[in-house]
């Protein structure tokens, strides 16, 4: 889930301007500490991804479902 939405990131990313451009920088920084937590196993780190993508989610849902749904 998180490697496809990262991908998707970067797709959109060429036509998303500086939105795309920051979430592509939060899917990199969760992706450095998700191998943080796996080479030191905190779960600190765990909940830190976490309440990150549960940010990313709500903003994500608050964007009227015509909009989500547009192709450019």
């Amino acid at each position: 889930l998180y490697s496809s939405a990262a991908s998707d990131v970067y797709k959109r990313q060429q036509r998303g301007g500086e939105i795309a451009a920051n979430l592509g920088s939060l899917y990199d920084y969760i992706e450095r500490r998700l191998v943080e937590a796996g080479v030191s196993s905190d779960t600190a780190v765990l909940d830190e991804v976490s309440a990150l993508l549960k940010e990313v989610k709500a903003g994500w849902e608050s964007v009227p479902a015509e909009a989500r749904s547009m192709q450019s």
